[in-house]
């Protein structure tokens, strides 16, 4: 897999940054690391101590070339490969769950996710998840129709122009969670489907799988019922 061209630290032109892609692979997710340091940045990291990249075992399948026993990596070696650093796990939560893991540890050491960059999913399947999301669009006041994991990334996701999908996205998580809490202090059992309506806006959150949820983003008085009660009485 190419993570992304450019990564030699002595070639790189830019300033400091990172960025994450992830693959879907036969048998594997594939977590691709590009570390982006010029010449002067990465003598300046190696001087400073340079900080140890960690990444969690748990799922784990290969390391590029390296050996699976490794567990860590000096950031200006992440940032000397040209290849980047790539990480194959069992489970796309897994893969997530290192980005997030990883994303915190480089933050902290000072180096910046790039503006454009965010955890892309590159997945033989997404054209198809996305030919479905479209089908939603097709209902008059529907405005978008997205598919986040439960890290809070964006998997797939067709939308009208103007729809903030990936602040949608990012924000969605932390709103499902106040409302599980909520649930849990009640005793109202799990959340199954979820509405909230705004002035302009209304939203409807539904699960879509295990890890994965479907938010419907509609103009306010298009949602009469959740997606399986539509079903029923169609």
């Amino acid at each position: 897999m190419g993570v992304a061209p450019g990564t030699v630290a002595c070639c790189y032109d830019g300033h400091m940054g990172f960025r994450f892609v992830i693959e879907r692979t036969r048998d594997a997710w594939t977590l691709g690391l590009s570390v982006r340091l010029t010449r002067t940045e990465s003598a300046q990291v190696f001087m400073s101590g340079d900080s140890l990249l960690q990444w969690p075992v748990e799922g784990l399948k290969a390391i590029g070339h390296l050996p699976l026993e490794r567990t860590s990596m000096f950031i200006s070696e992440a940032a000397a490969h040209s290849e980047g650093l790539e990480l194959e796990y069992a489970e796309c939560g897994q893969a997530e769950r290192a980005g997030a893991i990883l994303r915190k540890q480089l933050v902290e050491a000072g180096i910046d996710e790039e503006a454009e960059s965010h955890i892309e999913y590159q997945d033989p399947s997404a054209d198809f998840l996305k030919d479905i999301l479209a089908e939603y669009l097709t209902i008059k006041g529907m405005r978008a129709a997205i598919l986040v994991s439960d890290q809070g990334l964006m998997i797939s996701c067709a939308a009208a122009e103007g729809v903030d999908t990936a602040s949608i996205s990012a924000l969605v998580i932390d709103t499902i969670a106040s409302a599980q809490n909520l649930g849990g202090q009640v005793n109202a059992g799990s959340l199954n489907t979820m509405t909230v309506e705004y002035e302009n806006l209304t939203l409807l959150l539904a699960p879509f799988s295990q890890d994965v949820m479907l938010v419907i983003v509609a103009e306010p008085g298009s949602i009469a019922a959740s997606p399986s009660k539509q079903e029923e009485t169609s």
